[in-house]
């Protein structure tokens, strides 16, 4: 087999009768739960519109900048005369401010709710994906069987749209290649992972994992249109000047200075909301202030007095080798239990 094993088709468990469906009162009782669940996300993110608030302003503002004056957002506004720092796009690659320029065709607050709407849609769309393809359950069921772990997760999901972010895309971009692979739909599952991709580099391990399962045509197509829709794409939208500053930029604050050794040694993002592992060594391991807010937006100012929480005072310099360690040993575990080719693992191993 070059692709998906046969075992992907085959029923993911042996039993002697289906699991019996659920009833269609109940089934509508749970999908009125999860629209609830999504008005209420509606509410919290349409209020943080209306405000202004990050993120959704950085994403917004860094796509007006491209539109209308066909440059990379500098980061700072002109309010009342002057010149007023604020956070920016600069962690993430080109292509985001180049789909973000879509919606600056709009007002703000017209672009905020479509963006909102959208958010919304691919929730409810990857709960949809997830429960009929991902869990052995009858697939009508799918309000059924993915109320309770939504539930479960309700904080992340509040969070998530709180801020107005992008995640909620990645992760239907995400769940939906790999239910395309699943479905033997190679090319159209690499071409959904290389959007993720372009949007957070963190699926990225997802093509990882498919190297060592053997997926060269999901590989494929993921790395091609990575290719293709960013780096290739920026050159007539930006200039290679531009383009190639953009990308020094993401080296330098995204993989260089915001990796965990680099919050760990620069002391940035210590706001007891960050949970990355850098984060949370340097909070355990040496006095660190976590009342502060994120500071990649200029206009924030700390206003608690100094907490910390650390159990022992180690230097940033032995924190950072603790972090690298960790990471090291973890990526080096998970391709070690990623290791067995596709053709060889069951249905459910390969989901897991």
């Amino acid at each position: 087999m070059h692709g998906a094993s046969p075992s992907l088709t085959a029923p993911p468990l042996a039993c002697s009768q289906e699991p019996p469906a659920a009833s269609r009162a109940v089934r509508g009782l749970c999908l009125l739960a999860l629209l609830g669940a999504a008005a209420w996300f509606a509410q919290v993110g349409g209020l943080h519109v209306q405000l202004h608030d990050p993120d959704f302003e950085y994403f917004y503002k860094g796509g007006a900048s491209l539109l209308k004056d066909g440059r990379l957002d500098p980061g700072y506004d002109l309010v009342a005369g002057r010149v007023e720092r604020r956070g920016m796009l600069d962690w993430y690659w080109p292509c985001v401010p180049r789909l973000m320029a879509l919606f600056a065709l709009l007002p703000y607050e017209a672009a905020g709710f479509t963006w909102l709407g959208l958010n919304l849609v691919a929730m409810l769309a990857t709960l949809r994906l997830v429960g009929r393809h991902l869990t052995g359950l009858p697939p009508r069921d799918w309000p059924v069987t993915q109320l309770v772990p939504f539930v479960l997760l309700l904080f992340y999901w509040r969070w998530e749209f709180f801020l107005n972010q992008i995640n909620n895309l990645t992760l239907l971009l995400m769940v939906g290649s790999f239910v395309c692979w699943q479905r033997r739909r190679h090319w159209v599952g690499g071409f959904w992972l290389g959007l993720a991709i372009l949007l957070k580099v963190s699926p990225g391990l997802l093509v990882v994992w498919f190297v060592l399962k053997r997926e060269y045509r999901t590989v494929a197509a993921a790395l091609a249109t990575v290719l293709l829709a960013g780096p290739v794409a920026d050159l007539p939208a930006l200039g290679l000047e531009q383009s190639a500053a953009a990308y020094r930029t993401w080296i330098d604050k995204a993989v260089t200075t915001g990796s965990h050794r680099g919050l760990i040694l620069t002391q940035r993002e210590t706001d007891w909301r960050n949970q990355g592992l850098g984060v949370v060594l340097r909070r355990w391991l040496h006095p660190t202030d976590y009342s502060t807010r994120f500071d990649n937006d200029p206009r924030l100012v700390q206003r608690d007095e100094p907490r910390t929480m650390n159990v022992v005072d180690l230097p940033l310099a032995r924190v950072a080798r603790i972090a690298d360690v960790v990471v090291v040993t973890s990526l080096l575990g998970l391709l070690w239990l990623a290791r067995s080719p596709a053709r060889s693992l069951s249905v459910w191993q390969l989901r897991f």
